[in-house]
């Protein structure tokens, strides 16, 4: 691999920041993820077997020229950051889902079911239970 230039690349792994989350395993779990990826700027990433929710916001000490304004006293996760983990030569992860769209078609083909679907009747049930309060 070849050294990074950060000011060549843009400093990509300082325009975002992703935390691990649990897998998710449910409709419950994955109606989760399409929240996340609903909110633009944001995506969620599996690599290693690892699921990730990713936000893209720039770190407020980037400058223009890509540099760190606050190198010397950057942040711990900065300096563990490893340069053979740099993102320079491009990033293919295992799953990205961008999108609602994308979330409820993994859904579909990994847990054969329809997202939207199984909201809707969960939303018919509720307003059955409701009228059913209100008759009372």
């Amino acid at each position: 691999m070849a050294k990074p230039d950060c000011q060549k690349c843009g400093a990509k792994c300082c325009r975002y920041f992703a935390l691990e989350i649990d897998e998710p395993e449910t409709v419950k779990d994955f109606d989760d993820v399409r929240w996340y990826v609903a909110h633009g700027k944001t995506s969620v990433f599996v690599e290693d077997e690892k699921w990730y929710v990713q936000v893209f916001a720039k770190c407020q000490y980037l400058d223009k020229e890509n540099r760190c304004r606050i190198y010397d006293r950057r942040p711990r996760i900065c300096r563990k950051y490893d340069l053979e983990e740099c993102e320079f030569d491009g990033w293919d992860p295992d799953v990205l889902l961008e999108t609602p769209e994308e979330v409820e078609a993994y859904v579909a083909e990994h847990l054969g079911k329809d997202v939207a679907k199984s909201r809707k009747k969960k939303g018919r049930k509720r307003k059955k239970d409701q009228g059913k309060k209100g008759a009372k």
